[in-house]
């Protein structure tokens, strides 16, 4: 039977095979020859600030050990030419013996000699004798000349200079008799190895070096020439019939074997048109020793939680951004490979955004994450029962602000549906602090010890759940952490509805797929094939519409402290921190403040200036400037919370700034409030 299809809408059926290709147009081929891909007017590291400083430093940092280098190497090399300088006395001498009797025409005079030209052989006599006068005289010259200036070194100069020439004639003659083979100067660095360029052949003999793959006479197409795709070559090949471009990711050490390159340099996927199209992209470096750009947010910026967050860089050296909103995120690897360094980034990340609320229970006890606690509303780090039983009382409070932030978008979805189009939390009512659905990331590191406890892991597996189902329409999102990924360690429900997946190094098939997902092992997404030098290296499942591979930025303790500290910043600005990070200011303010009576102070200066009310922001300057030794650093939210303990109730208060600038709605209290929790008879205010 033929098989038709209409060869327009309404037309008459036509034959497949008579349908004639679309013409290209000129505007068509002109556009795709020369625009299919803009590159940048500036380069584009010059444009961004953090990536621009990593380099200069770089650039600072190789001078001066190169520098340092030579230096201490000095005698070495002064040895070293000492004892070429004869050799390349030899040879300058030789050399001028040579000019001077025109030995370089000597074959060719040898040579007519044994022809018996007469003539040839008196035409470069001639030449020879001519060409030996000049010579002669110029070295005379020359001679004369240096002659002299020996002479008035050795006898006029003085001693630096003679100094300096005798130097100088070390080094001429030491550099004339140098070794071919040897060196004079050593290498400050060794070069990383850089890769030759791919060829088609060296491809086809990899993939047919695969013989589970293709048959010994399988037809290969290529499409597209290889071109160079980043820092990379980039090939595209049309596999026969039958053989999908799974086959071949599943035998990537035997495709790097075959094409001679490091396994982190070659890295095949699906290409786009169907299961045989293969793309190899073939880095000009291992991922591993190629340079990362510095983390972009470590000296300034802010990040949106409900935007992409930086999470490092893939193995074409392209950014890697991580969207956490509506989206949990599991972490598994053996210890020691970077789980909780990829943790720290996007932790550090979130705390960016002063309307995140960050919960953090790091359950191995470390203090991996502690550069966090000051800007975090819980936190906990240990292995105790006692961390664990606080982690769930935690997510107890968790799943309890679930069901109330469900409660109040269906309120709002009736009385304002615009504001809620598709009943989930967004950045326009996450920055209204009066609804509460700001968002909330809850950080849990090694959570196979919460999940294992024997007294709390089921109820704690069970809530887990209940948040990673329910809450990310809501805007709490899990990211968890673990190096034991086993049904035991990690109930199968909170792994199967995880939307983003980080695998780092692994050992078997089973914790493969337990982090990444079911059949990824058997499609050639194997995180078992990372080496213990791959640490920062992952699988990401869920980040793009297909897995890739990426290299989490590299963020230590001090610099990860130093982003929480503007983290912190940020909050106190916003009027945003609670809970943990609140409480430890408190507990500081306590211990500098023992010696004085709070409440006898905010009286001192409420009746200094003659009021009967202040803002929490006004009374922390007027308390600091009363007692610096005392108060000095003390924040609004810092004086709230130690008004709470001693009974006195703080609240909006909107009302005319005494200094005029205008009214404003601040966190104060009256002065009645005080005296009554000070139980002290009112004292008029002025």
């Amino acid at each position: 039977m033929t098989t038709t299809t209409p060869d327009q809408p309404g037309g008459e059926p036509a034959q497949v095979d008579q349908i004639p290709e679309p013409k290209r147009t000129a505007f068509d081929r002109i556009t795709a020859r020369r625009e299919g891909e803009k590159k940048p007017i500036i380069v584009p590291w010059l444009r961004d600030a953090a990536e621009r400083t990593q380099i200069v430093r770089w650039a600072v940092g190789y001078a001066w050990h190169v520098g340092l280098f030579h230096l201490v190497r000095l005698p070495l090399y002064q040895w070293r030419l000492m004892q070429r300088a004869p050799i390349g006395v030899g040879q300058t001498v030789k050399a001028i013996g040579s000019a001077l009797t025109d030995s370089e025409a000597r074959p060719l005079r040898r040579s007519a000699v044994a022809r018996d030209d007469v003539k040839e052989y008196m035409q470069l006599a001639r030449e020879r004798n001519a060409r030996i006068r000049h010579r002669a005289v110029a070295a005379a010259a020359i001679g004369f000349a240096v002659l002299l200036l020996v002479l008035l070194i050795v006898f006029a100069a003085a001693p630096a200079l003679r100094w300096l020439a005798g130097e100088a004639l070390i080094i001429g003659f030491g550099v004339a008799g140098r070794s071919r083979t040897t060196p004079l100067i050593s290498k400050a660095t060794t070069p990383l190895h850089i890769a030759p360029v791919l060829r088609q052949d060296a491809v086809e003999v990899a993939l047919r070096s695969l013989p589970s793959v293709l048959k010994k006479d399988a037809a290969l197409e290529w499409p597209d020439p290889i071109i160079k795709d980043g820092p990379g070559w980039l090939a595209r090949v049309t596999l026969p019939p039958g053989v999908t471009a799974q086959q071949v990711m599943a035998n990537r050490p035997g495709l790097s074997s075959g094409l001679r390159r490091p396994r982190g340099c070659v890295w095949p996927a699906q290409g786009p048109e169907h299961d045989g199209d293969l793309l190899i992209w073939v880095g000009f470096q291992d991922i591993r020793t190629a340079r990362q750009p510095a983390y972009p947010l470590l000296e300034r910026g802010t990040t949106d939680a409900f935007a992409a967050m930086p999470y490092g860089t893939n193995q074409r050296g392209s950014k890697v951004g991580i969207t956490l909103m509506e989206n949990n995120v599991l972490i598994g690897s053996m210890a020691g490979q970077g789980k909780t360094s990829a943790m720290r980034v996007l932790g550090c990340a979130v705390a960016l955004d002063p309307t995140v609320e960050l919960r953090i229970w790091e359950l191995k006890g470390s203090g991996d994450l502690d550069a966090l606690a000051q800007v975090a509303h819980t936190y906990g780090s240990g292995q105790d029962d006692e961390t664990a039983r606080g982690c769930l009382e935690d997510l107890r409070a968790i799943r309890a602000e679930v069901e109330r932030r469900s409660i109040e978008i269906k309120k709002l979805a009736r009385k304002t549906p615009e504001l809620v189009p598709n009943n989930k939390t967004t950045r326009e009512l996450a920055n209204r602090r009066d609804l509460g659905l700001h968002p909330m990331v809850v950080l849990l590191d090694e959570v196979q010890n919460l999940y294992s406890h024997e007294t709390y892991g089921k109820e704690a597996g069970k809530l887990a759940l209940d948040i990673i189902r329910l809450g990310r329409a809501f805007g709490v999102i899990l990211i968890q952490a673990t190096q034991r990924p086993d049904a035991e360690s990690l109930p199968r429900g909170i792994s199967a509805n995880a939307g983003i997946r980080i695998a780092l190094r692994v050992m078997d098939a089973d914790a493969n797929n337990m982090i990444l997902g079911s059949g990824m092992y058997a499609s050639g997404i194997r995180a078992t094939e990372f080496t213990p030098k791959d640490k920062g290296i992952a699988w990401l499942v869920g980040v793009e519409d297909e897995p890739i591979v990426a290299k989490s930025y590299n963020l230590d303790a001090t610099q990860a402290k130093r982003i929480g500290e503007r983290a912190r910043k940020l909050r106190e600005e916003a009027g945003r921190l609670t809970g943990h990070a609140i409480d430890q200011d408190v507990a500081r303010a306590e211990d500098r403040a023992a010696k004085v009576d709070l409440l006898d102070d905010i009286r001192q200066v409420m009746s200094d200036q003659g009021v009967g009310w202040m803002w929490n922001a006004s009374a922390a300057g007027a308390l600091t400037a009363l007692r610096p030794e005392a108060y000095d650093g003390l924040t609004a939210d810092t004086l709230g919370r130690l008004l709470a303990k001693r009974g006195v109730k703080t609240r909006a208060m909107n009302r005319n700034d005494p200094d005029g600038s205008g009214r404003k709605n601040l966190v104060g209290f009256d002065l009645e409030d005080v005296v009554r929790a000070q139980s002290g008879p009112l004292q008029e205010a002025g």
